[in-house]
C-alpha cells in the first residue's frame, strides 16, 4: 500500500488522516533505522542498490548465486491496450533470454522483452539491466529467436564434447592449420571461452600473424564469426570502441592492424575485467555526470606486423596468443560468412545459459592446480585451459603443450633491453671475479659496484654476441640515461657517490633476475658465490668429490641456455638405466666444462675435421660443423630430427646445406663429434 493508494480510498477526512498515520507508523516501525519522513514523503530503504549491468553483458554473481543472460533483437508487433481499435505498429525491440542459478543450480529460465526485464531479482538483490547504447542495425552473430524459445521451453542443453567437436569441424572447413594440429584446439577453445568472458578475469587476444597469403584473414573471420557477438572492423576510433563495447560486449576482429595509437590504449583495457573508461556527460539541467564504461571484451587481430610495430608495446604481445601462419592448401575456396555458423552459435548460446555453473567450477579447480607457468602468462591461458578441461584430456594436453612452447618463444622476445642489461651485468661480474682471482686464488666476491658508463662496454659485447650491434645507433640507444632507467626498473640498488649514480648487484640478486627474465634457466657457471673450504678450485675427480661432500650452498653461477654465450646445460633422463652414479658425475661435469670452454671461445665447433670418416651423419651426409644459434631467428622452425619447435643448433653438412636441431639433438650430436675426433 502506498500513500497514493490511501488517498484514492473513498472515506472521510478523519478516516483518511487516520489511515495515513497508521501507514506512516507501520513503515517507520518496520525498519526504524532505514526509514525517514521528509516533506510529506516516507523514504524507506529496501535493500542495497544491487548491480547495474549493460545490455550486452548480462551477468552478475554473488557467491554460488548468479544471473546470466543474452540479448537479441526481434521484429515485434505492438498493440496499445488503451486503444484497442487503433492500429498496431511494428518495431524492432531488444529481447532478453536469461537464467538464474541458485546455489550453483539452474533454477529459473525465461525470455522477456527488455522493457519487462529491466530489473532481474537474484534472491533479494536487484540486477538492473541498462541500455545506454543500443544497436541501431542488425548483427547476424547474436542469438536467434528459435534458440531463445527452445531455451525457454526447457530444451536439453548440448554437451561440451558435442558443441566443441562442431566448433573444431567448422574451423577445419575453412582453415588449414595442419602444420600444427594443436592450433585447431587452441582457436576452438578461444571461441568457446568468448561465451563465458564475464566468468574469467581476463581473456587473451587471438593474433594470427604471418606474411601475406597465409590465410590470416580467413582464420580471423572463422574465429570471430563463431565467437559470441562477433563482428569485423578495419579502423575503429576510440569513441566507437568503448560505445560498441558498452552496447554489445562483442568479439571484435581487427583485420590487418588498421588501428591508431589512441585505439590501442583503449584495447589494452579490453584484456582484463574491471577496467573502466570514465566519460563526463552534461545533462539537460546543466549537470555533469561521470559515466564508467567497461571495455572488457574478446579481441582478435590478423596482421603481418607485431603489436609493437602497430603502435602497441611488449605488454600487448604478452597478452596475445600468436598463431604463426604458414601457406597451406585451401580447404574451401572461399572466406566464411556469418551465416555459415548460425546453428553452431545457437548451440554455444545454449551452452552459455545452461552450463555456466560448470565453467565456474572448472575454473576454480584449475586456479588451484600447478601449471607450468605463472603470473601474467597463467592469466592469459586460464580461460582456454578451463574450456579444454571441460572437453577432455586430449584437448587439454594439446592446448597446454602449445601454451608452454609459445611461452618460451614470447619470453625470448619480451623484455629484450632488460635481458641485455642482465647479460651485461653477468659479464661485468665475471670480469671483476677473474680480476680478483688473479690476485688471490681464494677470492670471494659477494657483490659488484658499477656505474652506467662502466656497464656500457659490456652491453656492447652482448649486442655483438647477439648480432645486434650497430655502431652509429649504439650511443643513441644506450646512453647513460637509458641504462640508468633500465637498472632502476630492474630494482638494482642505487646510491649517489661523487656526483654519480653507483649501482650494486649481488650474486644472489643476479641469479634471481635470470630466473625471472630467462626461460630455460638452469643455474650459473663460472663464478663462485661462496668459499666452502680452504682448497683452491679443484681440478681432479678426487678434489671434485671432496668438495661435493663439503658443499652446503650454491658454489657456482650459471648462464642461461640460448643467450648467445655458447653455454650448454647437461639434461639427464631420470629413467635412463645407464645414467652415471654420483661418484662419476664429477667426471661428466668436467667433460661439460671442457665443451663449454670450446663453445665459449666460438659458437662454432671449429675443430671438426670434415673428412673424418667417423663423423656422424644427418640425412646421409656427414656433419662438417656445428653452430650454436645465438639469436631467435627461427621462431617457427622445428628440429629436423625430432620435430620439436624450438631450435638451438645449426649443423652444416658436407654438401653445403644445413639442418636445424633442437637442444637435445644438438647436444647429442656434439657428444658424437667429440668422440669422433682423433
Amino acid at each position: 500500500m502506498t500513500l497514493d493508494e490511501v488517498s484514492d480510498k473513498p472515506s472521510g477526512t478523519e478516516g483518511l488522516a487516520k489511515t495515513k498515520e497508521e501507514l506512516i507508523n507501520k513503515l517507520k516501525n518496520a525498519k526504524p533505522s532505514l526509514s525517514w519522513e521528509h516533506e510529506g514523503k516516507i523514504i524507506q530503504l529496501l535493500h542495497e542498490d544491487g548491480c547495474r549491468v549493460s545490455l550486452g553483458k548480462i551477468f552478475y554473481r554473488h557467491g554460488d548465486n548468479f544471473v546470466i543472460g543474452e540479448v537479441f533483437y526481434a521484429h515485434a508487433k505492438v498493440q496499445n491496450v488503451e486503444d484497442i481499435e487503433g492500429e498496431p505498429y511494428e518495431t524492432i525491440m531488444p529481447i532478453i533470454a536469461y537464467a538464474i542459478y541458485r546455489d550453483g543450480v539452474l533454477s529459473e529460465r525465461d525470455v522477456k522483452p527488455y522493457v519487462m526485464a529491466k530489473k532481474l531479482m537474484l534472491n533479494d538483490r536487484p540486477v538492473i539491466v541498462e541500455a545506454k547504447t543500443r544497436l541501431a542495425g542488425t548483427l547476424e552473430t547474436l542469438m536467434s529467436l528459435d534458440a531463445a524459445l527452445a531455451f525457454k521451453n526447457g530444451c536439453e542443453i548440448p554437451s561440451w564434447v558435442e558443441v566443441y567437436s562442431e566448433v573444431k569441424k567448422g574451423l577445419k572447413r575453412f582453415c588449414n592449420l595442419d602444420w600444427d594440429i594443436r592450433l585447431y584446439d587452441v582457436v576452438s577453445c578461444w571461441d568457446v571461452a568468448t561465451y563465458f568472458q564475464e566468468i574469467f578475469g581476463a581473456l587473451p587476444f587471438l593474433y594470427p600473424y604471418g606474411p601475406t597469403g597465409t590465410g590470416k584473414t580467413r582464420l580471423l573471420k572463422a574465429a570471430v564469426y563463431t565467437a559470441r557477438h562477433g563482428f569485423l572492423v578495419t579502423d575503429p576510433s576510440e569513441a566507437t570502441l568503448f560505445r560498441t563495447s558498452e552496447a554489445l560486449k562483442p568479439s571484435l576482429g581487427v583485420d590487418e592492424g588498421l588501428i591508431g595509437s589512441a585505439a590501442w590504449k583503449l584495447i589494452r583495457t579490453a584484456f582484463k575485467r574491471g577496467l573502466y573508461v570514465p566519460r563526463v556527460e552534461e545533462t539537460k539541467r546543466n549537470e555533469f555526470v561521470v559515466g564508467l564504461f567497461e571495455t572488457f571484451m574478446p579481441v582478435a587481430f590478423s596482421s603481418t606486423e607485431l603489436p609493437r610495430e602497430l603502435g602497441g608495446c611488449d605488454a600487448d604481445e604478452a597478452r596475445s596468443i600468436f598463431i604463426f601462419m604458414q601457406q597451406m592448401p585451401d580447404p574451401s575456396g572461399r572466406d566464411p560468412e556469418a551465416w555459415d555458423f548460425k546453428d553452431l552459435r545457437d548451440k554455444l548460446y545454449l551452452l552459455r545459459l545452461g552450463r555456466a555453473n560448470e565453467v565456474i567450477q572448472a575454473l576454480k579447480q584449475l586456479e588451484s592446480s600447478n601449471l607450468p607457468f605463472y603470473g601474467h602468462e597463467r592469466e592469459v591461458w586460464l580461460p582456454l585451459l578451463t574450456i579444454a578441461k571441460l572437453v577432455g584430456d586430449e584437448v587439454y594436453n594439446n592446448v597446454l603443450s602449445y601454451a608452454v612452447e609459445l611461452y618460451g618463444v614470447k619470453a625470448q622476445q619480451q623484455n629484450r633491453n632488460e635481458k641485455i642489461i642482465i647479460r651485461a651485468m653477468l659479464k661485468l661480474f665475471r670480469a671483476k671475479y677473474a680480476e680478483a682471482l688473479r690476485l688471490n686464488s681464494e677470492a670471494y666476491i659477494e657483490n659488484v659496484e658499477f656505474t652506467s658508463s662502466t656497464l656500457q662496454e659490456f652491453i656492447k659485447e652482448v649486442l655483438q654476441e647477439w648480432g645486434e650491434y650497430e655502431e652509429h645507433l649504439f650511443l643513441k640507444q644506450w646512453d647513460n640515461r637509458v641504462i640508468g632507467r633500465l637498472l632502476t626498473r630492474l630494482g638494482i640498488f642505487k646510491r649517489a657517490k661523487v656526483g654519480k649514480s653507483h649501482y650494486i648487484i649481488a650474486a644472489k640478486g643476479l641469479q634471481s633476475l635470470f630466473k625471472r627474465f630467462f626461460v630455460g634457466f638452469v643455474g650459473f657457471v663460472g663464478l663462485k658465490t661462496k668459499v666452502v673450504n680452504s682448497k683452491n678450485n679443484p681440478t681432479t675427480q678426487q678434489d671434485m668429490s671432496e668438495r661435493s661432500q663439503n658443499q652446503t650452498s650454491l658454489d657456482v653461477f650459471a648462464d642461461c641456455v640460448g643467450l648467445g654465450s655458447g653455454k650448454i646445460a647437461l639434461e639427464i633422463n631420470p629413467t635412463n638405466p645407464t645414467n652415471p652414479t654420483r661418484k662419476n658425475l664429477e667426471h661428466a661435469s668436467i667433460r661439460m666444462s671442457e665443451a663449454n670452454v670450446r663453445l665459449e671461445s666460438s659458437p662454432t665447433l671449429s675443430k671438426i675435421n670434415p673428412t673424418n670418416p667417423t663423423n656422424p651423419t644427418i640425412d646421409g651426409l656427414a656433419v662438417a660443423a656445428l653452430h650454436r644459434l645465438t639469436s631467435s631467428l627461427f621462431l617457427t622452425e622445428k628440429c629436423f630430427l625430432c620435430g620439436k619447435l624450438k631450435v638451438d643448433f645449426q649443423a652444416n653438412l658436407t654438401d653445403g646445406s644445413w639442418r636445424l636441431l633442437c637442444f637435445d639433438c644438438g647436444y647429442a650430436l656434439l657428444r658424437q663429434l667429440e668422440e669422433a675426433e682423433p
